[in-house]
């Protein structure tokens, strides 16, 4: 009987010995997972868009890979220049990936030329990311 309980001793013992050894080769094997980095990016899309007779364009203000749940302006100052659009000093929040789109009209009286539609981070460090857009002339 004496017998039987010193080797269950030795191997409960022996596995709590073999752990302790490499402790950190168990962590990274069972723990380790890829990461996947999305570049941030802000675009508009169409990136050319026609206008109509009337100088009106329809887009979208994509961004993706930016900081999830975050606030962000948008400057379109050099677009209103030339025509009225819906974005202008709008604030937009991304989701939990860090995804926002922002649908927008713009006209009448619009111009043929490319402008460029600024997202701005609206607290600091106030990264600030341009997409161009350009209209084209129908």
């Amino acid at each position: 009987m004496i017998r039987k309980l010193a080797v269950a001793s030795v191997v409960v013992i022996l596995p709590v010995i073999g752990l302790t050894a490499s402790p950190t080769t168990a962590v990274v094997v069972h723990r380790s997972t890829p990461q996947h980095h999305v570049a941030a990016t802000v675009s508009v899309d169409p990136a050319k868009a026609t206008e109509t007779t009337q100088g009106n364009v329809s887009l979208t203000i994509v961004g993706k890979g930016l900081i999830p749940m975050t606030k962000y302006d948008i400057v379109a100052a050099t677009l209103t220049v030339n025509c009225k659009n819906t974005v202008d000093k709008k604030t937009v929040e991304t989701d939990l990936k860090g995804i926002f789109n922002l649908p927008a009209k713009a006209g009448p009286n619009c111009v043929a030329e490319t402008f460029t539609i600024e997202v701005q981070k609206a607290t600091s460090p106030f990264t600030v990311y341009g997409a161009p857009f350009e209209i084209l002339a129908p």
